[in-house]
C-alpha cells in the first residue's frame, strides 16, 4: 500500500516536473553556485583575499566625499572625520550582490554572449551603488547618526537585492527574451 501511494504521488508530480525541467535545472545550478561560494568565502576572508577590495572602496568612498566637500581621511579601510568614522569591512566591498548575479545569469539559459553582457554592465553598476550606498552612509552617520544601523542593514541591504534582481530581471526581459522581429 505504502509503494502504491509513493508511485501515485511521483506519477502527478513527473508531468510537473517534465514541465518545468528549465527552470529547476536553473535553480539547482543557481543553489549549487551560491553554495560553493560559501564555502570558498570564509577561506577567502581569512586569507585577507579581498583586502585589496575593501581598499578599494575605501579610497573611493573617501575621494568621492573630499570631492563633496567633506574632509575625510583614510586610514587603511577606515574613512574618518572629525564626526564620523566608519570603517570598510568585507561585506561593504559589493562582492556579494556581484557573485550572486554571477550565480543568477550563469544559471539561467542562454547564450555566452548575452551572459557576459549582462555581467560586464551590471557588475559595475553594482559597485556604482555600493559606492553611492558607503557615500551615503557616510551623511546618514555625521548627521542623523541614530539612524545609521537601520540605513545601513535594512534601507541598504533591501536597495542592493533590489539592483541585482532587477538587474537579472531586466536582461531577461530585454536581452535573453527578445523575439527576432
Amino acid at each position: 500500500m505504502m509503494k502504491k501511494m509513493g508511485r501515485l504521488k511521483f506519477s502527478r508530480l513527473k508531468p510537473l516536473v517534465v514541465r518545468h525541467r528549465a527552470i529547476i535545472r536553473s535553480v539547482m545550478i543557481f543553489i549549487v553556485l551560491i553554495g560553493i561560494w560559501s564555502v570558498f568565502y570564509p577561506r577567502i576572508m581569512d586569507a585577507r583575499g579581498l583586502d585589496w577590495l575593501m581598499q578599494l572602496v575605501a579610497g573611493l568612498t573617501t575621494y568621492l566625499l573630499w570631492l563633496l566637500g567633506n574632509p575625510v581621511n583614510l586610514n587603511e579601510t577606515v574613512v574618518a572625520s572629525s564626526v564620523f568614522s566608519m570603517q570598510v569591512g568585507n561585506e561593504c566591498t559589493g562582492i556579494v550582490p556581484a557573485v550572486i548575479l554571477v550565480a543568477a545569469v550563469i544559471a539561467y539559459p542562454s547564450s555566452i554572449l548575452k551572459k557576459i553582457l549582462c555581467l560586464g554592465l551590471g557588475i559595475p553598476v553594482i559597485f556604482l551603488i555600493n559606492l553611492v550606498r558607503t557615500v551615503s552612509l557616510y551623511y546618514v552617520g555625521v548627521h542623523i547618526p541614530q539612524y545609521f544601523d537601520i540605513t545601513h542593514f535594512v534601507v541598504w541591504q533591501s536597495i542592493t537585492i533590489l539592483v541585482v534582481i532587477g538587474i537579472w530581471l531586466l536582461w531577461i526581459g530585454k536581452v535573453v527574451n527578445v523575439q527576432p522581429s
